[in-house]
């Protein structure tokens, strides 16, 4: 093995002869498998015997290779937890019923469909993958719209009361003649956001918008969440 050192810029060599850095290993990765893990041995290595299955009960033992990270401090220390969770899937039927004011220039405000919530232990991006379903008529009387007039219904989603999606159609509504169909309409989105720890509200947003009568009644919401570390 051959060792080196600077006095001038205090570094320090193992396999190479110029430094470039505080401390610099040289080496390369062998084919020697770790396991069955997939990794090669990377050689020359470091190695700590404080961080081996035989002394540390977070080493994920033969045959894999677990993540070293850093504590607050800066001491090494390994990390068994996973990189990533999925959370349970939510699934609601739901009857919620909203009437246009005739205006899309200053339409109803965003009702609150449904929530639920997820609860993180560490920060992370979360991807939300959601789903909601939506029925249109004519008015709370459920006549189907027949007039092939334009009708828009409008989803979002907030975080701990603030959207993370900017106004989202559901689909543009027209329909005439005596065939005519109310629905149903889906609309799919999937959004990530970085949220801290602790429990998070997640809810439903919806409205329709339109100039003529209108009345939508959103039937179904759903959502996958996954975080990743």
């Amino acid at each position: 093995m051959m060792i080196s050192s600077s006095l001038v810029f205090s570094q320090v060599g193992i396999s190479t002869a110029t430094p470039l850095e505080k401390l610099h290993i040289a080496g390369t990765s062998s084919s020697t498998d770790i396991g069955t893990s997939g990794v090669k041995k990377v050689t020359p290595t470091i190695r700590i015997d404080g961080l081996n299955s035989t002394n540390n009960t977070a080493n994920l033992g033969a045959n894999r290779v677990t993540p070293l990270a850093a504590d607050v401090n800066g001491n090494l220390v390994l990390n068994s937890l996973p990189n990533s969770d999925v959370f349970p899937g939510f699934d609601q039927t739901i009857n919620v019923g909203i009437t246009s004011n005739n205006s899309n220039t200053n339409p109803v405000p965003y009702q609150e469909l449904s929530t639920t919530t997820i609860t993180l232990t560490r920060p992370a991006t979360v991807t939300l993958s959601t789903i909601i379903n939506a029925l249109v008529y004519n008015d709370s009387s459920l006549q189907t719209v027949k007039d092939g007039l334009i009708r828009l219904v409008y989803t979002q989603i907030s975080v701990d009361g603030s959207a993370i999606t900017a106004s989202n159609v559901i689909n543009s509504f027209t329909a005439s003649g005596t065939n005519s169909m109310s629905g149903p309409i889906t609309q799919n989105a999937t959004v990530n956001v970085k949220l801290g720890i602790g429990t998070h509200t997640i809810s439903f947003m919806g409205r329709p918008v339109s100039v003529a009568n209108m009345y939508v009644v959103f039937s179904r919401v759903r959502l996958n969440a996954a975080a990743f570390y």
